[in-house]
């Protein structure tokens, strides 16, 4: 399985990210758990990504990232 980069590049060089679902470690959320909606990934650089929340910029280690969900329901990266 590609990683977490690999897998969120795969789809925004695809497919797009319009519609994905990346999953990660957040404390304080609900189980810990945090949804992020790929419209709102703005770079996917190389050791973390840039997500937009209510117009501030938010850096994301990939480490964080628990797993990955394409537009159709299909995951393309889990963490283990």
């Amino acid at each position: 399985m590609p990683t977490a980069r690999e897998a969120i590049n795969k789809l925004k060089w695809s497919r797009g990210l319009r519609g994905c679902t990346i999953l990660i470690r957040h404390r304080g959320a609900p189980g810990d758990v945090k949804a992020l909606k790929g419209d709102f990934i703005k770079e996917v650089g190389r050791t973390f990504l840039t997500y937009v929340e209510e117009g501030v910029e938010v850096y994301i280690p990939y480490h964080r990232v628990l797993e990955v969900v394409d537009a159709k329901g299909e995951t393309v990266f889990k963490r283990r």
